[in-house]
């Protein structure tokens, strides 16, 4: 028995059904719909791409799905790489928006056409296809930013390849690759007892909520100084200030951590998320370019179970000092999550000094 896509012979129809489905599938761009039967897989319904011979397309997946690789296509190669690129930005929002569940990071790749001239008679002597790629990828928190980002770094790319390889012009453009990569975008809403690893570091506030956890992570830290020690695990406490959080249409009770970029916006406050699960895994969310006044640390926390919850942090350097050492601290900047003060190390063991004596005979 042969297949039909890569012409492969098989032994009998059950062996070719079984290539097919778990092989010859990958060669038409469908993994993410294989990887849903696999562990960690995803699938996004972007089915409508897949065959387009003009606009965009979708042309590689792997990573289960995770990794999308897809193309622009210009109908005309004669444009100017500014004005097309910019009118782009409707197809790549298109993109972007079929994968509202997952948190996005992306770059974006410009492939067009270069040729080198004979100065006397202006002939074609070669042709070479090259890609200009922008920023390295990022997270699209704000498409009209993160676009404007990513197509500022082609063109300036662009014109320092112009000027460095100036025996060469651009003949035409011929597609805007866009490189994206899925993360799970996560969000926390049920109660449950902190750990015990974590528990004994004393560095986050768990106010026992079974609703709208991260208002109340918000407001145990905004308001730590305000309550004592043993008012701060209760949400009744925090009534007075309850409508100083802004959710707009953001859904109070299962904040994702795409909606932070939004809430950071609504409340002027610049916020930062931690990840404990099994252990603890470091900061996912950081805008470095949020310059608030107000710096808030949310630990998101996901039990055995699977369920996940919020906890503010009032203390980083609590939360990342070292389990075995107890008499090493390091303090931890609230705003770009980093120690500066590093580790303290015992003092160096050295050998007693021997002092030798000469007597003159």
């Amino acid at each position: 028995m042969q297949c039909d896509s890569c012409s492969k012979i098989l032994s009998s129809e059950k062996s070719l059904d079984k290539h097919k489905a778990n092989y010859c599938r990958y060669r038409e761009g469908k993994k993410a719909v294989v990887g849903r039967c696999r562990r960690n897989g995803v699938t996004v319904n972007d089915g409508h791409l897949q065959d387009r011979t003009e606009g965009s397309r979708l042309v590689a997946v792997s990573g289960h799905g995770r990794a999308r690789d897809y193309e622009i296509l210009t109908r005309e190669h004669d444009v100017d790489p500014r004005v097309w690129v910019r009118a782009q930005e409707g197809e790549v929002r298109e993109i972007v928006n079929l994968m509202n569940e997952f948190l996005v990071r992306g770059r974006m790749v410009l492939r067009c056409w270069f040729v080198k001239r004979d100065n006397v008679t202006g002939r074609v002597l070669r042709r070479d296809q090259f890609f200009i790629s922008s920023l390295s990828s990022s997270t699209i928190h704000d498409f009209e930013d993160w676009f404007t980002q990513h197509t500022t770094a082609i063109f300036k790319h662009l014109d320092v390849f112009s000027k460095r390889e100036s025996d060469l012009e651009l003949d035409g453009i011929d597609a805007l690759e866009l490189k994206l990569n899925l993360l799970p975008n996560e969000g926390g809403r049920a109660f449950f007892k902190l750990p015990d690893t974590l528990k004994r570091k004393q560095a986050v506030v768990n106010v026992k909520s079974e609703k709208e956890c991260f208002r109340y992570a918000l407001l145990s830290i905004l308001h730590y100084n305000d309550l004592s020690k043993s008012k701060r695990l209760f949400p009744s406490n925090y009534k007075t200030w309850e409508k100083e959080i802004n959710f707009d249409v953001i859904d109070p009770n299962y904040v994702t951590l795409k909606d932070v970029n939004k809430i950071e916006k609504l409340n002027n406050l610049k916020i930062n998320i931690h990840v404990w699960e099994k252990g603890l895994k470091g900061c996912v969310y950081n805008d470095r370019k949020n310059l608030s006044e107000k710096t808030v640390n949310i630990l998101l926390i996901v039990n055995d179970d699977g369920e996940r919850h919020y906890c503010g942090i009032p203390s980083l350097s609590r939360l990342y000092r070292h389990a075995k050492h107890s008499h090493s601290y390091q303090h931890m900047c609230d705003r770009c999550i980093r120690s500066l003060i590093p580790h303290k190390r015992a003092p160096r063991r050295t050998l007693p000094m021997v002092l030798s004596r000469s007597t003159a005979n």
